[in-house]
């Protein structure tokens, strides 16, 4: 079939055991931890992007308090006061529904604390340079240097894929922890790869320009699927594309092979 251009592909059928599997009630994905996430504005569609090791739940409490109390630290209640008029004796304690908190997205995760504050600062960039420098943060996050924006497309696309691949999985399995182990564990944040992508940076001994946790954006590209290249002496990122063909059991496909250099 192959030789007159068809391409075939088998399918496993729907079975009663697939149909029946989901024995544990709906988790909410409110209710996550150590994360990476973006609340947006209902009125203007102007982001905010914060880390947190709570509950996601317990931190949006946290910042409607702080709109409500026109804290002027925070990002969501300065947006509300300059773009949307809230505060003041008349407005007081409002602002709070501008937000959309229940739709919030998760871009990343991951248990260490200065890896997931890296991971911040590189979506953060990221957005600033997508939207104009026209997020609701204050604050700029870890230190990350520039020349790691040769990669803001390439994580914004990492971004947008997670959040795709985490609304499949609730829209199939319910909202429930998928691919957990005996221990009721998983990894979002494909703690395999990156213990192989740590691997790799220590073998070719490559230095980073962060000065924070290095491995934090090593985690993050090796999540990405992309191979890392550089030298010891200065410091220049690009990414390269080269696409090929892929394919097994049958099936053809293109694949782009991506890799970091770092010269």
């Amino acid at each position: 079939m192959r030789a007159h251009g068809v391409e075939v592909v088998f399918t496993k059928p729907v079975s009663l055991q697939s149909e029946l599997c989901n024995l544990k009630p709906p988790r909410d994905k409110l209710q996550r931890k150590d994360v990476v996430y973006k609340v947006d504005c209902g009125e203007c569609g102007v982001s905010y992007i914060g880390e947190t090791a709570q509950r996601f739940t317990d931190r949006a409490k946290q910042h409607q308090y702080s709109v409500r109390t026109e804290d002027d630290n925070n990002g969501f209640f300065v947006h509300a006061a300059h773009h949307h008029g809230v505060g003041g004796e008349e407005e007081r304690g409002t602002g709070v529904e501008l937000f959309k908190w229940d739709e919030a997205q998760f871009l990343d995760a991951d248990r260490h604390w200065k890896r997931r504050k890296i991971k911040e600062s590189l979506y953060i960039n990221a957005y600033k340079a997508k939207q104009g420098s026209s997020l609701m943060n204050l604050e700029k996050g870890a230190r990350v240097d520039p020349c790691w924006g040769a990669l803001n497309d390439l994580i914004l696309e990492e971004g947008e894929r997670r959040v795709k691949a985490r609304q499949k999985w609730v829209r199939r399995f319910g909202k429930k922890k998928v691919g957990a182990g005996k221990g009721g564990r998983v990894s979002w944040s494909q703690r395999p790869r990156l213990r192989r992508s740590d691997r790799l940076m220590k073998k070719r001994r490559i230095s980073h320009p962060d000065e924070e946790d290095p491995g934090a954006i090593c985690a993050l590209l090796g999540a990405m699927k992309l191979n890392v290249w550089g030298g010891e002496e200065g410091y220049s990122v690009s990414l390269e594309q080269e696409e090929g063909k892929s394919g097994g059991k049958g099936r053809a496909k293109r694949a782009r092979k991506r890799r970091v250099r770092i010269s």
